[in-house]
C-alpha cells in the first residue's frame, strides 16, 4: 500500500484503487467517496472475516462511513493505524 504523498496525488487514490473504489477531484485535490464507494459491498464482509479469521460482525457496526469520508477528506492528508 502506498503511504505518503507523491507528485501523483498522495496515498488515497493508491488506496482507494486497490481496493475497488473511486476517488474524486475536488478543488485540485483527490478525495475519497467511502459513503458511495461501499454501497452494495456488505455482502462480501461475511467472506472477508471468515478468510481473516475476525469475528463475527456486521459491516456497518464497525464503522461509519461518513466518519471515514470526513477524515479522509480534511485539508491535510493523514494516514493511521490503529
Amino acid at each position: 500500500m502506498a503511504t505518503g504523498t507523491s507528485s501523483s496525488g498522495g496515498c488515497w487514490p493508491a488506496t482507494s484503487g486497490c481496493r475497488g473504489l473511486s476517488t474524486t477531484v475536488r478543488g485540485g485535490e483527490p478525495s475519497l467517496q467511502a459513503r458511495r464507494g461501499m454501497v452494495g459491498k456488505g455482502p462480501v464482509w461475511p467472506e472477508i472475516i471468515k478468510e481473516n479469521g475476525l469475528i463475527e460482525s456486521e459491516l456497518d457496526d464497525i464503522t461509519t462511513w461518513w466518519f471515514v469520508d470526513a477524515l479522509i477528506n480534511a485539508n491535510k492528508e493523514q494516514l493511521e493505524n490503529m
